[in-house]
């Protein structure tokens, strides 16, 4: 990216103007407040907690539990029938009443290797979203650079058709003192009254060209696409510089942060497994608990039994889950599956892509070679033309064209060169080289 946009950066700060916004601020404005910038920064904030949220089933865990009963009557006063009377049967009489309350602490001991899996899958989970906010990124330069281009395209139309309307205009005034002089005929004039109108309202469809690559841009940074900021962009002549010292970036698919997070989510897929052969294998807890029960009544004073604890392992051995584990595992290893051939087709369409961007690359920058030569003889023909034309040598037909074919050739030499620029930020996201921060 060095290579690309490095000269692009210095020549940005050239431009200092306040009305001119450069590439490198438009760039900067997108990273910082571009709406995908903050959706990404959010889905961040929500998966750090989503990771939490996994590991926090292998913390202790407290639990209060409490139990209000209220017994009928009669049921009280069988079951305290045959102990009336005794000494010492107070404590295990029934009363109407009794409140039951309990502490218990348990700590999670082994769930079968599932914890460990949990925190290898909550690693790839990050690293798989890291790469995709990477990818995010990477996108949104392209698509800065690629609006940028567009409007820095469009400016450049304006000011190459206000040049045309000043020549138009200047020929309909020659040929209104030719036409009064009589050695014009009327046709002639009015054709040139045309070309000067049809340069006027191309200027008028440049404008709105302007208008809409400016709203691009703006939504592009998280301003409001409607803003009255009438910017200007850097002049083209800055980015034919950078073009004259292009070298073409070379690479491979393999640092591409998309197929990086597709990567990780397909080690994702192959942890399911292992979190399904864990769900089938034994579950051991160590437990701790306190509880006091609380008895009374209107005719029996209140009896507590002042609490008491217990502690324990607890044992569980899946033997048969309805073949529960076995659909789960059967489930993740064809997630699996699918993830490989997700990545493998992803990668064949990166790799397809490249290919693409490279070639049309190479064929835009030597278009460009090709229109600049060709732009600069159809100037040297409009030069000779146009003092033929003054002469009388050639028809007003010919000359119109001659010039056209210069605006035309220029126009081409400007795309080209900017769609060069253009598809040289495309590969260098595609290879992963691609650097956020110049």
């Amino acid at each position: 990216m060095k290579r690309l946009v490095a000269g692009v950066i210095l020549l940005s700060a050239i431009a200092a103007s306040a009305d001119i916004l450069t590439l490198q601020h438009s760039q900067d404005k997108a990273l910082r407040q571009g709406y995908q910038v903050r959706i990404d920064a959010a889905d961040n904030s929500a998966r750090q907690w989503q990771k939490r949220k996994i590991i926090t089933g292998y913390f202790p865990q407290v639990t209060y539990g409490a139990n209000l009963m209220r017994y009928e009557k009669s049921l009280v006063d069988r079951a305290n029938f045959m102990y009336g009377g005794f000494p010492g049967t107070e404590d295990i009489m029934m009363r109407y009443n009794s409140l039951t309350h309990e502490f218990t602490l348990t700590q999670p001991v082994s769930n079968g290797g599932a914890e460990i899996v949990a925190i290898r899958m909550a690693k790839h989970t990050k690293a798989a979203q890291e790469a995709g906010y990477a990818a995010n990124r990477g996108n949104l330069i392209v698509q800065v650079h690629q609006t940028y281009y567009e409007l820095v395209k469009a400016f450049e139309y304006r000011r190459i058709g206000e040049q045309d309307l000043v020549w138009a205009q200047r020929n309909y005034e020659s040929a209104m003192i030719k036409k009064e002089s009589g050695i014009l005929p009327l046709t002639d004039l009015l054709r040139w009254e045309r070309e000067v109108n049809e340069k006027k309202a191309s200027l008028v469809q440049t404008d709105a060209l302007i208008a809409f690559h400016r709203a691009q841009l703006n939504a592009l940074m998280g301003d409001k696409p409607e803003s009255d900021t009438q910017y200007e962009t850097q002049r083209f002549e800055e980015f034919e510089t950078c073009f004259n010292n292009l070298s073409p970036a070379k690479g491979r698919i393999d640092d591409n942060p998309q197929l990086k997070s597709l990567e990780e989510y397909r080690a994702l897929a192959r942890e399911g497994m292992n979190m399904a052969v864990a769900g089938a294998l034994p579950k051991l807890n160590a437990f701790a608990s306190w509880n006091n029960e609380v008895k009374w009544d209107r005719r029996v004073e209140t009896f507590g039994t002042g609490g008491s604890w217990a502690a324990g392992l607890m044992l569980n051995v899946p033997i048969f889950a309805g073949f529960r584990n076995t659909t789960a595992f059967k489930e993740s290893k064809w997630d699996a599956l699918k993830s490989d051939l997700v990545y493998e087709q992803a990668k064949s369409g990166f790799e397809a892509n490249l290919v693409r961007i490279e070639r049309f690359r190479e064929a835009s920058r030597i278009n460009a070679v090709s229109a600049k030569d060709l732009w600069d003889l159809n100037r040297k023909n409009l030069a000779i033309m146009e003092d033929r034309y003054a002469a009388g040598q050639i028809g007003q037909l010919d000359f119109i064209d001659m010039q056209r074919a210069v605006a035309a050739s220029r126009l081409g030499y400007v795309q080209k060169v900017l769609e060069t620029l253009a598809l040289e930020t495309e590969y260098l996201n595609a290879i992963g080289k691609l650097e956020a921060t110049q």
